[in-house]
């Protein structure tokens, strides 16, 4: 995915006696990246979306992008995790990566999340593959889709609701 500095979600939401014409059929939500300025990636959503629901699908499609901006995986010997023991765990589970070639800055490493782990057993023995990401991926939303949950900040905006044109 290309690195963009706004996500909109456009839709659309059933009507009622009560909701009806541009409040319904213009449905839009708008989160701000670190990214090239005036470069956007517009959503149309997959399904009537209420407002709520847009911006949680606009915060969604950041995770996404933040996802995919760096990935390593990484296969090794054996079950446990490197140097400390232990079992991954996709919670808590962080690693330094370095590597200067992936990582062209002064320190030649980065600390990256554990987005995904496998254990698989042949006749060469055990293996595990680890793949880590961004730690900006997992800027989490609490449920009212607007405060940050403190569990990391992505340097994204919450979605906000927007007037369509």
């Amino acid at each position: 995915m290309p690195a963009v500095d706004a996500v909109i979600t456009d839709s659309q939401q059933p009507g009622s006696d009560s909701l009806f014409g541009k409040k319904a059929a213009e449905v839009r939500a708008k989160a701000t990246m670190e990214g090239p300025k005036g470069q956007s990636r517009v959503i149309l959503a997959e399904m009537p979306l209420t407002q709520k629901e847009a911006e949680l699908r606009t915060n969604m499609e950041v995770q996404a992008i933040q996802a995919s901006l760096i990935r390593v995986g990484i296969t090794y010997q054996g079950w446990l995790r490197p140097g400390v023991g232990g079992l991954w765990d996709l919670a808590v589970d962080y690693a330094t990566i370095k590597s200067p070639m992936l990582f062209p800055t002064k320190e030649g490493q980065l600390r990256m999340k554990l987005w995904s782990y496998a254990y698989s057993q042949s006749e060469a023995g055990t293996t595990t593959t680890v793949e880590f990401v961004s730690e900006k991926a997992f800027a989490q939303k609490a449920a009212d889709a607007k405060q940050n949950d403190g569990f990391l900040s992505n340097g994204a905006t919450a979605a906000q609701a927007e007037a369509a044109t």
